[in-house]
């Protein structure tokens, strides 16, 4: 008997209708799905404001009691200008994970995700297990991003905030979100938010370069 397992990575920073639209797929095609969470060694900042923990509880709020269930996790860290290192780190995550759950073997193992930007070139990193499946948005009103999440939240704006509202998957998760990004906590994010922000406005985007010189 073989069991299948699906393989979603993310930073789920946070997990919101996209990253739960692509869950449902995997689980309605495979027996359990992997979730790794990735950069799991980076200290909060900006981009990754949630410790794993709260991201774990965000998907509890936002899936079924029964979807929980068949969900896995795992996790990785980054591996800066090393993707070889950082694939290989998934693999052996993954392969960990199915040993927990499912120690007889054999495994079946298929990535799936949704290619929305420049940031998705890993979902064709893993040719072991196969050809990567893509969920597609069905119209542009099904793409959501955690990007637009945390700048709605760090601006403060009451109207912007309603609007991220409609990208979780239920209000409990979104109260959730709101809980943890509150108090001195979301003073602190906001503020070096609004840092980075002027400061790409005085130097740019980037990347920016530098070098050493003797005179």
């Amino acid at each position: 008997m073989s069991k299948h397992f699906t393989v979603l990575i993310g930073r789920f920073q946070p997990f919101h209708k996209g990253h739960y639209a692509v869950v449902q797929k995997a689980l309605a095609m495979s027996d359990e799905l992997i979730m790794v969470m990735g950069s799991c060694n980076r200290l909060t900042d900006t981009r990754n404001p949630l410790t794993l923990h709260q991201r774990k509880q965000i998907i509890f709020d936002s899936v079924t009691p029964e979807e929980y269930d068949r969900i896995v996790f795992a996790t990785s860290e980054d591996t800066r200008y090393n993707d070889d290192k950082w694939v290989a780190n998934v693999q052996s995550a993954v392969h960990a994970a199915t040993q927990k759950v499912w120690q007889p073997g054999p495994t079946k193992i298929s990535l799936i995700g949704m290619k929305k930007d420049g940031t998705s070139y890993y979902i064709n990193s893993f040719p072991r297990w196969g050809d990567a499946i893509e969920v597609q948005p069905v119209t542009t009103d099904d793409v959501y991003s955690s990007t637009d999440i945390r700048e709605f939240t760090y601006d403060h704006f009451e109207n912007q905030l309603q609007t991220a509202r409609k990208y979780f998957v239920t209000d409990k998760a979104f109260d959730t979100w709101t809980g943890f990004m509150s108090g001195p906590n979301l003073e602190t994010i906001s503020s070096i938010y609004a840092d980075e922000i002027q400061y790409r406005k005085d130097w740019g985007a980037g990347p920016h370069q530098t070098a050493d010189a003797v005179v």
